[in-house]
Formats: structure tokens, sequence, C-alpha cells
């Protein structure tokens, strides 16, 4: 009896150590990664430490080995996916990027192996709490204090959100996570709003943003600009070219234009913060989501609009076509010319360097009004292919100096380009614009976060041989510190001969993740003194 006495404290006590220093491992982890990448702190040590105690009394006495399997599958998956996105983006995962992992899969993976060099810390820790939490599964087995109890409890823990947010839609946890919050509630607040929200909204096709709609502008004139050439680059950030204040000479041909009275020079406010996003709200002039019917009907699409007014139409990108979704929203039956990388590579999963782009524009038939649009690769991830080695200016011991390097070659494309627009015959006009932009720092890089401003901040340059281009550019985007992209935009419908809707830089709004705003969208109000603008969430 003494005996059992004794193993019964004994082995209470090796399970005591051992949930202490699974927890103490942990939340070190945490500690160290928030630190490296300079991520705000957590507010309270303690509270953490006692989540990740939880999931240690979990991992141990659960009577069910399904119960423990579980949580060991939940906690090295969450860490490794929400260490892996500070060490990226340099913020945790939301629903929506949950559902953007498996839709954009193949994107995700070339951005994850770019980086494997760079991320040694992250692939560090993943590993210690990897191991700690295998080695927590290989102690059970030898321990035989499990309790019923505590595999009811686990199971609590782990269905309790998911259950409460798809039976009350109302409540709105996890739907942007917070950085104050730790690894294990961001990840369990993010899987509930996952499962009760994310999930049903993107397979029904179901929104709580109303649907907006308007009519087709209105015929004014005939065009006054025989071709328009538009570069819609890509997550190119005005916040990271010289020409914008930057202080490394990133964009030297652009700054060379500017300081020569060349061209129109300004930034604008990208339409969302993704290219599936931003680009058919570009082409369709949609101000806000949820804008779904808008783009199906037609009514405001640029092709359509610029066929009927006699342009042959032009659709090039050097992006790979598996990455093209959005294509489909751009109106294909209005597009004359189509050319992905897959035309050149037969491999749908492969880009070609953005160079092609120049040698379309080249063998374009100059015999009729064209509206022409450029699609490079430009500075999407991963950074170390968008740019050949004689234009890695800035060197290749860091993933920022290679997304610099990137707009270093987009700003010769930009000069290339622009000198082959200008051997067209009549008039021409040259628009430099960006789908969304990078958030860019010594140790984190990415897109996809409101928190950071250049995600959504982007280059507007425009350059023509007519006066009358010129004088209404100035007239409509002037007088705006930034402007929305819906007016620029509509300023190229404007060029085509349209009605513009769209002048005032005032208010104005930036989707998130979806155009349906299911991710929710900011509304953007500029201050009484002009200084800046307010922001404000909306997600219906």
């Amino acid at each position: 009896m003494l005996l059992k006495v004794k193993s019964f404290f004994f082995e209470n006590k090796i399970i005591a150590i051992s949930i202490f220093l699974f927890s103490f491992l942990i939340t070190t982890s945490e500690i160290l990664i928030r630190d490296y990448y300079g991520i705000a702190q957590l507010p309270n040590v303690i509270v953490p430490f006692f989540y990740n105690l939880l999931l240690g009394v979990i991992l141990l006495t659960a009577s069910s080995s399904i119960v423990a399997l579980i949580y060991v599958i939940f906690i090295v998956t969450i860490f490794a996916i929400q260490y892996s996105n500070i060490g990226y983006f340099g913020y945790w995962i939301s629903p929506m990027d949950i559902w953007l992992l498996f839709e954009k899969m193949t994107e995700v993976v070339q951005a994850g192996v770019s980086v494997i060099s760079h991320s040694y810390v992250v692939l560090a820790m993943i590993f210690l709490v990897s191991s700690s939490t295998i080695l927590m599964l290989v102690l059970r087995r030898i321990l035989h204090n499990k309790y019923k109890s505590v595999s009811v409890i686990g199971l609590v823990v782990l269905l309790f959100y998911p259950v409460k947010m798809t039976i009350d839609k109302d409540v709105e946890l996890g739907r942007l996570p917070k950085i104050s919050h730790s690894v294990v509630k961001t990840s369990i607040y993010t899987m509930g709003y996952f499962v009760g929200h994310t999930f049903p909204e993107e397979v029904l096709g179901l929104s709580s943003v109303p649907s907006v709609k308007r009519d087709e502008p209105i015929k004014l004139r005939d065009p006054i600009s025989d071709n328009i050439i538009l570069l819609m680059g890509e997550s190119l950030s005005s916040s990271f070219m010289s020409v914008y204040g930057f202080q490394k000479p990133t964009t030297p041909w652009l700054e060379q234009q500017k300081q020569q009275g060349k061209g129109f020079f300004s930034e604008g406010f990208s339409g969302g913060l993704f290219t599936d996003v931003s680009v058919p709200y570009f082409f369709n002039m949609i101000e806000k989501p949820n804008a779904l019917q808008q783009i199906s009907s037609g009514d405001t699409n640029i092709f359509r609009l610029a066929k009927e007014q006699g342009y042959e139409t032009y659709f090039y990108s050097s992006q790979m076509s598996s990455g093209l979704a959005l294509v489909s929203s751009l109106g294909t039956s209005w597009i004359d010319h189509y050319a992905d990388a897959e035309s050149i590579t037969g491999d749908r999963n492969k880009a070609v360097d953005d160079s092609q782009l120049i040698t379309w524009l080249k063998e374009v038939n100059t015999g009729s009004k064209k509206f022409i649009v450029l699609n490079p690769s430009g500075s999407h991830e991963p950074y170390i292919l968008r740019s050949p080695q004689e234009m890695k200016v800035f060197g290749q011991d860091s993933i920022q100096n290679e997304y610099y390097n990137s707009v270093y070659y987009t700003d010769y494309l930009i000069r290339e380009l622009q000198r082959e627009t200008s051997l067209f015959p009549g008039s021409w006009t040259f628009i430099l614009t960006s789908d969304h932009g990078q958030n860019i720092t010594g140790r984190t890089a990415g897109k996809g976060s409101f928190d950071f401003v250049s995600n959504y901040l982007v280059p507007i340059y425009i350059d023509s041989n007519s006066e009358e281009v010129m004088h209404l550019t100035r007239s409509r985007l002037g007088s705006c510190n930034i402007s929305f992209q819906v007016q620029l935009s509509s300023l190229v419908a404007e060029f085509i001969g349209y009605e513009n809707e769209f002048t005032s830089c005032d208010q104005g709004f930036v989707s998130g993740k979806r155009r349906t705003g299911n991710s929710g969208y900011m509304q953007l109000t500029k201050e009484t003194d002009g200084s800046g603008y307010n922001s404000k969430m909306i997600f219906h």
C-alpha cells in the first residue's frame, strides 16, 4: 500500500514538472519570436503560461489517446502556422488567410521555399515546440494517471468557440486577430471564426455586406488618346520607391522623369489588399464591396467601354496562369488579345521574365486605337526570382534587398515600356499603378494586413504626348495627395470618352481579402485640415 502511495506521488511529481517545463518552453518560444521580429510583447506572460499549462495537462493526463493525439496535431500545427506567418508577414493568421492558404497553395509554397534560408529562428522555434509536444506524447505512454474528465475538458476547449460562432453569428472574436493575444488564444478564436463564419460563407457564397451596383457611365465624347498602355504593377508599394522619397535609389529613371518635369506623379490607395480583389475592382471601376453583381454585369467594365469606343483591347501578363484566376472577372469576352506566361512556357505554374512584356508590346500591330494592359510579376513573392542577376544592385543577403532589386528592375521596365509606347502613331498615354503594396522590414515581408499602410499605398504615374490628357489628369488628381483606385480607373474611362463619377479624394475605401467584403474593408476619410486620413473598419 505504501509503495502504491509513493508511486502515485512520484508519478504526479513527474507530471507536474513535465507540464511546467512544457509550458515554460512554449511560452519562452513565443517571447523569443516576438522579440526577434520586433512584435509587441505579451502584455501579461502569466495568462499564456497558464494556457500552455492546460495544454500540457490535457496532453499527459487525458484518458483518451485520440484526444491527446488531436492536441499534438493542434499544437504543432498552430505554432508552425502562426510562427511562419509572424516570420513572413509580421502578424497572426486570420480566418480568411486560412482559406487563402488552400486557395493559393502554389503561391504559398513558392513564397515559403524562397525564405527558408532567412527563417532560421522560426524553424528553430517550431522545432522546439514540436519536439516538446512529441516528448509529452511519448511520456504519457509510461504514465498511468489519466482521467476521463480531462478528455472532456480537452474536447470542450477545442469545440466551444466553433460551436458558439456557428450558432451565434454576431460573435466576432477572431475575425481580426489581435497581436496582443498569445498563439493559443488567437488560434482558438481564429479557428472558431473560420468554422462558424468564413468556411460556410466562402463555400455557399454568402455575404453580410450589402450588394452595391450602379449603371454604366454615360458616353460623352470621342476618346482623347489613341493608344492607352496601362502597366498594372504587382506588389509595388510607393513606400519603397525613391521617386516618392524612399532613401534607397530604387527608381532612378522615374526620379529623372520627375526632375525634368515630365509626367504626373502621385500616390494612391489600392482597391484591395490582394490582386484578386483590386484588379477586378480597377477594371470594373468598383468603389467598395460587395460588388460581385457589378462585376458580373459588365456595365462598368473598362475593356467593354474601350471596345465600344473603337479600341482593340489587350491583356498581357508575365505571371503564371495558375495565379491568374482574376482574369475571369476582367471580362475576357471584351479582351481581343490575351497572353500569359503559359503562352511561352507551356506550364501553367511557371512565370516568365517581365521583359516578355516589352516583346509583346513591340509585336502589337499599331494600325488602330489600342487599349493595352500589361501585368508583370513585378515584386510578387518570391522576391529572389523577380530580378535578373545584373539588376540585383542592392545585394542578395536579405529578403528586403531582394524586394528593392525587384523595384529597381521594374523601374527599368517602365522606362523601356514607355519608350515603346512613345513609338505608337497618334496620341499615346502611359499609365503606371499597382494592384497593392507590400510591407517590408529587416526581418518580415508580405502583404494582406491593414496594419501597414505600405500594403495599400501604390504609385500613380501618367505621361502622354496629349496636352488634353495631362491637363485632365492634373485637374482630376492634382489636388489629391493620395487618390483612391476608383478615381484612377474612372479617369481612364474619361480618357476613353465616358463620364467620370469619382473625382473626390475626400473619402474612399480599401477592400480586404475578398471582393464580397467578408473579411472586412476600410473606409478612409480625409481629415478636415487635409493632413491625412482617418480609418474605420466595416464588416457589414
